[in-house]
């Protein structure tokens, strides 16, 4: 078996995007703009599941166009969502300094995605240490219908590597 666990958002819609474009079995697990927390309940569940499938990869994918993310940015609208606040102070934090750095708000919302992607990689690779896995994080962009593999390597203390180190 050659399975792939890809974390996405249900706003995404991005299900069959992925099937058609990977390889292997594909198993999702959804949250909103991926913010769920790598408890040990979850983590357990992660680990049966790819003894189960034969999962040997997982990957974080959130799309350009992310509605979570870009809400987190701009109006707040879903602020009410309980389960959402820690990812929206994360989110308000990114763009207080991204800011305070003089990037320009029209790149903020690429940064977000990126910085917030890669702090879900490094955290589930925390708390599951002893597993054997290629974990990697993409951005589908809409418009040129690609995955952009996000350079976990260039981010750095919640900041990109372009003018934020």
């Amino acid at each position: 078996m050659n399975g792939h666990l890809y974390f996405i958002c249900p706003t995404d819609h991005l299900e069959l995007i992925i099937d058609n474009a990977f390889l292997g079995d594909s198993y999702f697990f959804t949250s909103l703009g991926n913010s769920m927390v790598f408890d040990e309940d979850l983590c357990f569940e992660i680990g049966n599941l790819m003894e189960l499938k034969g999962i040997q990869a997982i990957t974080f994918i959130l799309s350009d166009k992310n509605k979570v993310i870009r809400d987190a940015l701009l109006h707040q609208d879903f602020s009410r969502f309980g389960r959402l606040k820690g990812l929206y102070d994360e989110i308000t934090n990114h763009k207080e300094q991204s800011r305070s750095q003089g990037v320009q708000d029209a790149r903020i919302h690429e940064l977000a995605l990126s910085v917030h992607l890669d702090s879900k990689v490094k955290e589930l690779m925390m708390k599951m240490p002893a597993q054997n896995l290629n974990i990697d994080a993409k951005i589908y962009g809409w418009v040129s219908k690609q995955f952009i593999e996000v350079d976990l390597n260039k981010i750095k203390n919640n900041r990109i590597g372009l003018g934020l180190n």
